[in-house]
């Protein structure tokens, strides 16, 4: 086929853009779009921390802080233990402990709460535990005497309390009848 000479020649339909369409804002769909994905999700959490930080908001429920239990009596004990030890004070230790364990030693035998003299307490024990009165003179004494002792003199005191305190329980106890149970072995 032989091209048209003729005059009228087709031309091709071609479309000329609109110009209203080529002159529009990019609107934020397009925007987005265009943009990376990993900067702006980036930018999004730093964002959020943020405001987070700036809000004091909390990812939780706030968690109460426990506070702990002060025993006053136990803290005042050991400062002035650590007081009396600094100043080797060991007078105030033998009148203090020393009062106590007699009023403990007087509970056990059932002697009351008041201190007794050291003679009426002595004369109880041997008559109630049937020991001699030798171990309990010797305690009774130097607390007595008050003069000041070395810790361990002193260490050696507090044991031989222990050993009245737990000699005379166990001989009220076999008196009495009251066994004390032992524990099952494991």
């Amino acid at each position: 086929q032989q091209p048209n000479t003729g005059g009228s020649q087709e031309q091709p339909n071609l479309q000329q853009p609109n110009i209203k369409e080529s002159q529009e804002q990019p609107n934020l769909v397009d925007y987005l779009a265009q943009t990376p994905l990993f900067p702006m999700l980036l930018q999004v959490c730093v964002l959020l921390l943020v405001l987070f930080w700036a809000q004091s908001w909390r990812f939780g429920p706030p968690v109460a802080l426990t506070t702990p239990v002060l025993d006053n009596s136990e803290a005042y004990i050991q400062a002035l233990a650590g007081v009396l030890q600094k100043a080797e004070c060991s007078e105030f230790v033998l009148d203090l402990v020393g009062a106590y364990e007699q009023l403990e030693l007087q509970k056990a035998l059932g002697l009351g709460q008041v201190l007794l003299n050291r003679q009426t307490l002595i004369d109880a024990w041997v008559k109630q535990t049937g020991l001699t009165a030798a171990e309990l003179e010797q305690v009774l004494r130097l607390q007595s005497q008050k003069r000041r002792i070395s810790e361990t003199e002193l260490l050696t005191w507090l044991g031989k309390w222990q050993v009245i305190r737990l000699v005379s329980i166990a001989k009220l106890q076999a008196l009495l009848g009251i066994h004390r149970q032992q524990p099952p072995d494991i």
